[in-house]
């Protein structure tokens, strides 16, 4: 990292709120050996508290980035730590896949997202495992990854993304959206 031209550190998983206790441990490393570095942290929101995100917060930790697909969009205990988050956090986001199927539980999600002191709403793209759909799939796209990893797309995504957008500037929401296309990777890890 000393020798890179990173400027931030996530912490992602799984969920690091359920090994909350070496989230900690690296983040205090990292911030003891990287002091002026971006740090963010995902979460599902089940295992987040009130505690944790002021220790968080007062460890050096700048965003928390709630996946609220992972618990099917509108769960009140996540949306109630998503509240709390926006009056503890400098940066609260909300990142998920856009998921075409999902877009009238996104619509409804969106009021809140609003309403709970959110900045961003991250879109991305809905990569495909080998189970979850046949090749042949009319909306499944793809791309090589770092010139030799195949990786596969719903590309409904976009199109969902567009309309997201769409609803988001049609009610004018006071948070930004951004979109991470899934072949825009080409060259990432």
């Amino acid at each position: 990292l000393q020798k890179a031209e990173f400027n931030g550190i996530s912490f992602s998983g799984g969920d690091p709120f359920l090994v909350y206790d070496r989230l900690l441990e690296w983040l205090s490393y990292f911030k003891g050996n990287f002091p002026d570095f971006y740090y963010w942290v995902y979460t599902s929101g089940i295992e987040v508290t009130v505690d944790k995100m002021q220790e968080l917060v007062a460890g050096g930790m700048n965003e928390i980035r709630f996946n609220i697909a992972a618990t099917g969009y509108l769960n009140d205990q996540v949306w109630n730590r998503i509240k709390a988050a926006g009056g503890i956090f400098p940066y609260v986001s909300v990142e998920i896949p856009s998921i075409a199927k999902d877009f009238r539980l996104v619509e409804k999600a969106l009021e809140r997202l609003n309403a709970c002191g959110v900045k961003f709403l991250n879109l991305h793209d809905l990569i495909l495992s080998n189970d979850d759909a046949e090749p042949e799939n009319e909306n499944c796209s793809s791309f090589i990854l770092n010139k030799t990893i195949p990786v596969r797309y719903d590309s409904t995504s976009a199109d969902n993304t567009s309309r997201i957008i769409d609803l988001v500037k049609q009610h004018n929401y006071g948070f930004s959206v951004n979109h991470s296309q899934a072949y825009s990777y080409i060259g990432y890890i």
